[in-house]
Parts: structure tokens; C-alpha cells; sequence
């Protein structure tokens, strides 16, 4: 809208290769991942509704539907390729800085408290004794409630 690019012509061509190439794969090989690109790939097939799958009444503040009234029919906004490559970038981007903050803060609490990094060591060793995998991961409460 202003004109004003944030990446080099060479970086912008980069990502969106990567982008049309994950598309293309993932569009011939029928591979679907529970990921933002799967979700952009069904919205600019126009498969993505929100639908309201259960009709309990919820008890929060908003409990009256709203009205019709003054609402405008809005036009479907074509999506494409650049569409999708900003939305992956944008993703990426925000996903490094806030794992990054992350990962800042854990360590710097994990330095004030040598006892809870003790801990944490000893219960990452005794579970990842051999090889480091998704599953045992997934497994470490505690690492979980150091992280939460």
C-alpha cells in the first residue's frame, strides 16, 4: 500500500519459490499437515467456513445473536500464491521472535534457580538417556511446567 519493501528482490524471490514449491508438492502428493499452509491451501480453495458445529447456548457476556440488520454482504477476496507466502512469512517472523523471548526468559530464570535447573537436567538425561525424540519430549511434565 506504501510502497515500501522490507525484504531484497533476491529474499522476496526465495520465499516465495519455497512458498509455490510447498504448495505444489503438497497440492500433487495429496500431503496434508495441520498447519497454517494447510489452512491458507483450503481457504483459497474456498473449503474454509466457520461453522458453528454445536447449538448450546453459551453463558458468556455475548448470549443474544446478533442481528442482521446493517450487516453488507461482502465479496470473496481471491487468494493467492503472494497471499499465502505473506501469511507463512509473517508467521515465521513472529514465531522466531516470540520462541526466541522464550527461550530468553527460561534461561535467565533457570540461571537464577540452580536448584529447578538440577532438576530439569536430570529429568531431560534420565529420559532422553540415548537419542532425543519427539515422543519422550512430549513426556517431560516437568520440562512443561518449566516452560508454561
Amino acid at each position: 500500500m506504501l510502497n515500501v519493501k522490507m525484504f531484497s528482490e533476491r529474499v522476496t524471490d526465495f520465499f516465495k519459490s519455497l512458498v509455490k514449491q510447498t504448495l505444489k508438492i503438497r497440492t500433487e502428493q495429496g500431503i496434508v499437515r495441520p498447519d497454517m499452509i494447510h489452512l491458507l491451501i483450503e481457504a483459497k480453495k474456498g473449503r474454509l467456513r466457520y461453522e458453528n458445529q454445536n447449538n448450546d447456548i453459551d453463558t458468556g457476556f455475548a448470549v443474544v445473536e446478533e442481528s442482521e440488520l446493517g450487516k453488507t454482504k461482502r465479496q470473496r477476496k481471491e487468494i493467492t500464491d503472494d497471499d499465502i507466502t505473506a501469511q507463512a512469512l509473517g508467521f515465521f517472523f513472529a514465531g522466531f521472535d516470540t520462541g526466541s523471548t522464550l527461550m530468553c526468559y527460561i534461561c535467565y530464570e533457570l540461571a537464577r534457580n540452580p536448584d529447578i535447573q538440577e532438576r530439569l537436567y536430570r529429568d531431560i538425561t534420565e529420559t532422553c538417556k540415548e537419542k532425543v525424540t519427539y515422543k519422550a519430549v512430549l513426556g517431560m511434565k516437568y520440562l512443561d511446567c518449566v516452560v508454561s
